[in-house]
């Protein structure tokens, strides 16, 4: 945690600044790394094998090694190959640039709901799973690895810069939106204590950045309002019926 700036001045500027510093390696690497991935030209078999890979990887690393910054790095290298793999998958079943604004809303409910409330709350809760779902990173100056970017993260990040040369949006602004959305989540969720879904803010980058080269089709967005309602109504019950 960070300390409090009123008891501990110096303590709290000089562990805000590797806050801050650790926030940009990261998110500066990852972005870095999804985009090269993602250029990468390979088929569907090929991108199944590799997750498959990828997932072994993960499992055999928790299994075998004790955790330290070298098998946190494997971890790592396989959940970005994973999302990254499996972000490409969708990315090539996104047949109209209609469909991004209906898949980010669900999407962003989606993940709120999980972090605060579904899977996401769970594996947060259980360090054991930490290293199967989430994107393990020293922070820097302590001897901490801190658990960070989830795999639902990487793999949105992968499927929207992989619908950009596909339908001619905004690489550039994108990416420096994405990096933007990564390390303001990131950074909130240091400086609190609390984990915080991303999806939302990296699935508004997108869309405030590619607004206009969007194609918007009323009977779709409808179509994705209802399924918003009727999943938080059914949410609502279910709570009033546990308690």
């Amino acid at each position: 945690m960070i300390p409090n700036p009123g008891e501990h001045s110096p303590l709290f500027w000089s562990s805000s600044y590797l806050a801050v510093l650790s926030c940009i390696v990261l998110v500066g690497n990852t972005l870095y790394v999804i985009d090269k991935w993602i250029r990468i030209k390979t088929t569907i078999p090929v991108l199944f094998g590799m997750t498959l890979i990828y997932a072994a990887m993960i499992h055999y690393s928790n299994q075998l090694l004790p955790l330290s910054v070298i098998s946190a790095l494997i971890i790592d290298i396989g959940l970005l190959g994973i999302g990254c793999h499996v972000g490409k998958i969708v990315a090539q079943g996104v047949s109209e640039r209609s469909y991004l604004v209906p898949l980010s809303l669900v999407a962003s409910v989606m993940d709120l709901w999980s972090v605060w409330g579904g899977p996401s709350q769970l594996i947060i809760q259980n360090p054991q799973s930490h290293n199967y779902f989430l994107i393990l990173y020293p922070l820097l100056g302590t001897q901490q690895i801190y658990p960070t970017i989830g795999l639902g993260d990487i793999t949105f990040m992968a499927l929207y810069l992989g619908v950009i040369p596909r339908y001619q949006l905004k690489r550039r602004q994108t990416s420096w939106a994405l990096i933007v959305a990564i390390f303001s989540v990131y950074l909130l969720s240091v400086l609190s204590g609390k984990p915080l879904p991303a999806i939302p803010f990296i699935s508004a980058a997108f869309l405030m950045v590619n607004w206009k080269l969007l194609e918007f089709k009323k009977k779709e967005l409808q179509t994705t309002f209802l399924f918003i309602t009727i999943f938080l109504a059914i949410l609502i019950l279910v709570a009033q019926i546990n308690r």
